[in-house]
């Protein structure tokens, strides 16, 4: 669809664009050694950081969070649950109570609790030896 010429300028080109970007992202990453130390650090001793705790160690972000993510990604746990108030808490626990006490928990329905997705490691088949 296009001659020798034309495919060697847009390799050029695009080669041009790749050496720039890998200048650019060495440099920010050499400016930001510390923090990248840091945040190895941290995931040394955890394997799994929050929201509250990547902003301990790299900082407040240089722009604001939308609205519409800000209760999935500032949950210090379950995003399900980020936006109650002790007040309602305290009140899901006398429900649940109340529940256990007149036997629908026991023996009759159980109350759905959500619960924390997991990753299935995968087990070897008998194919695989």
């Amino acid at each position: 669809p296009y001659s020798e010429e034309t495919g060697q300028i847009i390799d050029r080109q695009a080669r041009e664009i790749v050496d720039k970007q890998y200048t650019r992202v060495k440099e920010m990453l050499l400016d930001r050694q510390n923090l990248m130390m840091a945040m190895s650090a941290r995931l040394e001793e955890k394997e799994t950081l929050v929201y509250a705790e990547l902003r301990e160690i790299l900082g407040a972000r240089p722009f604001d969070i939308k609205d519409s993510y800000k209760m999935f990604v500032t949950a210090g746990g379950n995003p399900f649950t980020a936006d109650l108030n002790e007040e309602s808490k305290v009140g899901s626990m006398e429900a649940t109570k109340e529940e256990t006490d007149s036997g629908n928990a026991e023996g009759g329905e159980v109350p759905d609790v959500p619960q924390a997705a997991t990753t299935a490691k995968p087990q070897p088949s008998a194919a695989q030896g």
